[in-house]
């Protein structure tokens, strides 16, 4: 998340000085992760992925399993349950059935899909793009890119952990409050 927002941010006007301070920033990154996995055995654990809902090759978090779960209950119950889903507790219970956990798919497009059904999904993207077009439309802002790397960094969020996270929806929700105060600013002081 904080490397998707650091790119867009940073490649919008691209010079020397940025790409250094991205190379530092990504080798800072590097060495700490690599400080943690040698001195700390939980760390290592997580990031080989060595834990019981690992996939047997010892490969992944389970993701990918969660995510063919969710999609399979949702396309192998009723008809019905294309349009409208399984819901939110009935798709738990699926979920337990299939992968021996209450867990959600961790991805919101896939958790929407199945909880929601296609009428939910297609509401649920024509909200992100309704934000997306709000965004732009203040695009003349000195907030515009910060509003455009929190929304980045929720959107990535959301492909590989799922949810909205208060704290991200706080920032960027802040960043449009200050987008469009800014705007309305300059238009009244245009109109005197």
């Amino acid at each position: 998340m904080y490397l998707t927002s650091l790119m867009y941010l940073y490649l919008q006007n691209f010079n020397f000085k940025k790409l250094l301070l991205m190379i530092i920033t990504a080798s800072l990154l590097i060495g700490i992760g690599a400080y943690l996995v040698s001195t700390s055995e939980v760390a290592k654990m997580r990031f080989e992925d060595r834990h019981k809902y690992a996939q047997h090759d010892g490969v992944g978090s389970g993701r990918l399993l969660y995510w063919s779960s969710a999609i399979k209950n949702w396309t192998n119950d009723e008809d019905i349950v294309l349009l409208v889903g399984l819901g939110y507790t009935y798709g738990r219970q699926k979920m337990k059935e299939s992968v021996g956990l209450e867990i959600f798919a961790h991805n919101e497009f896939i958790q929407m899909l199945q909880q929601e059904g296609l009428i939910g999904f297609t509401l649920f993207l024509g909200s992100l793009l309704a934000l997306i077009n709000y965004i732009k439309r203040y695009r003349q802002s000195q907030y515009y890119r910060h509003s455009m790397a929190v929304f980045i960094a929720m959107i990535t969020m959301m492909m590989f952990q799922g949810g909205f996270y208060f704290n991200v929806v706080v920032f960027l929700f802040i960043y449009l409050a200050l987008q469009k105060k800014e705007i309305l600013e300059k238009d009244s002081d245009a109109k005197n």
